[in-house]
């Protein structure tokens, strides 16, 4: 009888059991990746500057619509405003960013667009003094008067309209 030489491939079922493995790893990877509170960097931390840009940056990726986008562009800029605190909290490695007023010509912006009809003083106080908490890893949480924010972005994404 004669024998085949040369190079022989796995069986299917060889092959099966490699993908099956492979997908399993795959899995347990995604599910550690995409962990809620990564543990941050020891010794490390983040600049004022870039927790601001963090800030900046989920506000861009939040505003989906062009009525949304106006929005950050009316309320935030790029660097900020001298009216934004930020205070470092080196035991939960963070940066507390708030707003203490909003930037020149915020008011008449609201005032001129076509999605904005409520009233434009009293809306802006319902703010208040906005505070969002950037820890180094890149979480950032919204409290007080920011949850009004960036519900006001959800809205314009989906409403396109603030009333």
């Amino acid at each position: 009888m004669e024998q085949k030489q040369g190079f022989h491939l796995l069986s299917w079922r060889t092959a099966a059991i490699v993908w099956v493995i492979a997908g399993i790893g795959a899995i347990i990877w995604l599910v550690y990746s995409i962990s809620d509170e990564p543990d941050p960097l020891p010794g490390r931390g983040i600049t004022s500057e870039r927790a601001y840009v963090t800030l900046y940056q989920r506000f861009i990726d939040t505003a989906v619509t062009p009525e949304a986008k106006e929005f950050v562009s009316l309320l935030f800029t790029l660097p900020p405003s001298p009216a934004v605190t930020m205070t470092q909290d080196t035991d939960t490695q963070a940066w507390w960013i708030t707003i203490e007023s909003w930037p020149t010509g915020t008011s008449l912006g609201f005032d001129t667009a076509a999605w904005f009809t409520a009233d434009v003083v009293e809306h802006l106080s319902s703010f208040g003094q906005p505070t969002w908490v950037v820890y180094e890893y890149g979480r950032v949480l919204p409290t007080g008067g920011a949850l009004i924010v960036e519900a006001d972005i959800s809205r314009l994404n989906q409403d396109r309209r603030i009333d």
